[in-house]
């Protein structure tokens, strides 16, 4: 059964202190924008977004920040246009709401003005109700006697009232009221984009028609496009001019950025994953298929709290019968492609493993993949294309040479993967049929790579500006700077961006941005991997290794060079613990083996000058870059001689066992909890590990 604590349904969120996405400052200052709105004036506020960014969220913050302001004049009124219709009924309940909130005598005058209107709704205009509802503001003796004065009085009575002084004078005496009254009015209507045409207009010709009371201020919150489309179908001119007499001022929300949207889905789905599968969990293959597809399609709070709640409900019932990444990806493609979703799930023997009778089919499969693909938008085809090849190396064979052998096949089965066809079933049998940048600031912010220097500032401020959330904004920024790249729209500026992230990719990487706490983690270096490889996907082939080797000359960084190297080495088979395996990111390698091989030479420079002056003990990089030095040099002994003096005192052997350490999970049948663990493995290949014992005992 599924835990109701880690399934929410789909609702804004709440608290400021919780949110993940950067917005709260911008709340505050249009909250003090409000309260600081000179007394008298009268304002309509837009608030635009795209369903699912957090408009709802957002105005919780506005209210949030309004209250601890504790202004005391300020009056806030949520009116909820879904319960009436018409423009009639819509002005009438609102001129209700704003009586109750202006006098202790509201409620009566809620009930004066109720019976009217429902006895009189045949009888007479707008302008009459309105000017009898002045008259009920303006204390008029007559509706003093209460509600059964009124249900009293003749139609011929309350026509003679209504006509008692004109509507210019009547809407005067309201606004006398309101100046009177000394409060300020924050009127919010949500989720105006979710009513009919008709709804919608009448709406905005309510606004229109009261728009300018003293001391009203209005918050219209709705998708901006939407309304335009719907206003500028019943108008002379189009929408947006008919908005702009409105709205007197707007706010575009920003759009949600991604590595925010990461933190509202694994703050939801990370207890479960805790709790009963972090065994099983892959980190490298759910890091590629957030990478290629799931930051590319779970764009807004909204779709993160619905694909965690699908998962939190679906999973329980079957851990230990599926690979929760697999079936994470599964239900993603379910929310996001549904048309993809229903062909594999009704095609099982297409995306399976074949018997061995069954091998003339493979040479069919690139011809139905093609066809298969074409069930989604063009523009998506690829993103499809790359999670149904991280899902089924079936598909990943028919569209390259790459073979699996029978081997990863029976692997593949001990894990219950979906490609395995002894567990795909699993994977459908229970489904249930979810610190911004600008696009100016972006483009800014790129256009400053054309001076390294300049674009390393940048990236290091960015990594000192610390959110709310106490993340910096580096995470965004790099998942933003890869679309760019992967876009092919700054190819010009590659090799800047390639130069400056390998001489100070060290610098950027920050542990508060990596939420190691979390099976969802997506560190910083992986991000800028990403964009590396990227680039050099994008370079001409006779720019790469001039590119690279300048790189690393001038490069402060050890760590980020190193990775990158090792990810290039595989394209010569270098590197692997098992038998060499060749991996190709193109048509051909990016380097010769010549050119690789003098890029390490350079790299073991550094890294050999770093273990003399001790900068290397100070790397929390050191324990991988150990490793990476016995590669370069085909033996152990010139770091377990550096080891060796550096374990020589005990503070030394201290900082060494905590470069050895890690932080796991751990799971038991009372929860889960982190563990600091010494790599023992690790530790024996450069020191005597009884010795190490009998030292560490007095360290």
């Amino acid at each position: 059964m599924a835990d109701r604590s880690i399934i929410e349904p789909d609702k804004p969120l709440h608290k400021i202190e919780d949110e993940a996405l950067g917005v709260a400052s911008l709340a505050t200052k249009i909250a003090t924008n409000i309260v600081k709105l000179p007394s008298g004036n009268s304002l309509v506020i837009g608030l635009y977004g795209r369903w699912g960014m957090g408009k709802t969220t957002f105005i919780g913050f506005i209210k949030q920040a309004l209250n601890a302001l504790e202004i005391e004049q300020l009056v806030i009124l949520n009116f909820n246009p879904w319960l009436f219709s018409g423009r009639e009924d819509l002005i009438q309940r609102l001129l209700i709401e704003l009586a109750k909130s202006l006098s202790p005598a509201g409620w009566k005058i809620q009930e004066i003005w109720r019976s009217f209107y429902h006895k009189t709704v045949n009888l007479f205009s707008l302008s009459e109700k309105l000017i009898f509802f002045g008259a009920s503001l303006s204390g008029n003796p007559l509706l003093a006697t209460g509600v059964k004065t009124v249900g009293s009085i003749s139609n011929r009575e309350v026509k003679k009232l209504s006509k008692q002084k004109p509507l210019s004078e009547q809407k005067a005496a309201i606004e006398k009221l309101l100046r009177k009254s000394d409060k300020k009015i924050l009127i919010i209507i949500d989720d105006i984009d979710r009513l009919d045409e008709q709804e919608v207009r009448d709406i905005f010709k309510m606004v229109k028609s009261i728009v300018d009371f003293p001391n009203v201020i209005y918050l219209l919150s709705f998708d901006r496009d939407q309304i335009c489309r719907v206003i500028g179908n019943n108008q002379t001119s189009d929408g947006n001019e008919y908005l702009e007499k409105i709205i007197q001022y707007s706010i575009d929300l920003p759009h949600p950025d991604s590595a925010g949207v990461l933190k509202i889905f694994s703050k939801r789905v990370d207890p479960l994953i805790e709790r009963e599968g972090n065994k099983i969990w892959d980190k490298n293959r759910w890091s590629n298929i957030y990478r290629d597809y799931l930051r590319k399609k779970m764009k807004t709070p909204r779709q993160a709290i619905r694909l965690s709640n699908a998962f939190n409900v679906d999973y329980p019932a079957l851990i230990g019968e599926v690979d929760p990444v697999d079936f994470l990806a599964i239900e993603a493609l379910r929310m996001f492609n549904p048309e993809i979703y229903a062909e594999i799930r009704s095609r099982s023997g297409k995306f399976t493993e074949l018997g061995k009778d069954e091998l003339d089919s493979e040479k069919k499969d690139p011809i139905y993949f093609e066809e298969f693909l074409k069930l989604s938008e063009e523009h998506d085809r690829e993103v499809v294309k790359s999670l149904i090849m991280h899902l089924f190396p079936r598909v990943k064979n028919a569209f390259s040479n790459f073979k699996d052998s029978t081997t990863q096949f029976y692997e593949w089965r001990t894990q219950a993967r979906a490609c395995s066809k002894y567990h795909f079933d699993r994977y459908f049998t229970y489904s249930i049929v979810s610190n911004q940048f600008s696009e100016t600031e972006l483009v800014k912010a790129i256009d400053l790579s054309k001076d390294v220097q300049k674009f390393e500032e940048l990236l290091i401020g960015y990594r000192s500006h610390i959110s709310e959330a106490g993340s910096s904004r580096l995470p965004e920024f790099f998942e933003r700077l890869l679309d760019f790249v992967e876009a092919g729209t700054i190819d010009s500026n590659l090799n800047n961006i390639v130069k400056t992230l390998i001489i100070c990719g060290d610098l950027l990487i920050r542990e508060e941005d990596e939420d190691r706490s979390g099976f969802f983690r997506i560190e910083t270096d992986s991000r800028i991997s990403w964009i590396l490889l990227g680039a050099l996907k994008r370079l001409p082939q006779e720019q790469i290794y001039p590119l690279l080797k300048t790189s690393y000359q001038e490069s402060k960084s050890l760590h980020i060079p190193s990775r990158l190297l090792n990810t290039l080495g595989r394209e010569h088979g270098k590197y692997q613990k098992k038998e060499a395996e060749v991996i190709r990111y193109g048509e051909q390698p990016f380097l010769t083996l010549e050119q690789h091989n003098d890029l390490e030479s350079i790299l073991l420079s550094k890294i050999k000058a770093a273990a003399v002056d001790r900068s290397l003990i100070e790397n929390n990089d050191m324990h991988h870059l150990l490793y990476r030095w016995r590669d370069f040099t085909d033996s152990y002994d010139e770091q377990r001689s550096w080891v060796s003096e550096i374990s020589d005192s005990d503070n030394g052997l201290k900082k060494l066992l905590i470069k050895f350490s890690g932080i796991s999970v751990i799971s038991d049948g009372q929860g889960s909890h982190e563990e600091t663990n010494i790599q023992i493995d690790s530790v024996k290949n450069f020191l005597d590990i009884e010795d190490v014992f009998s030292r560490a005992k007095n360290c």
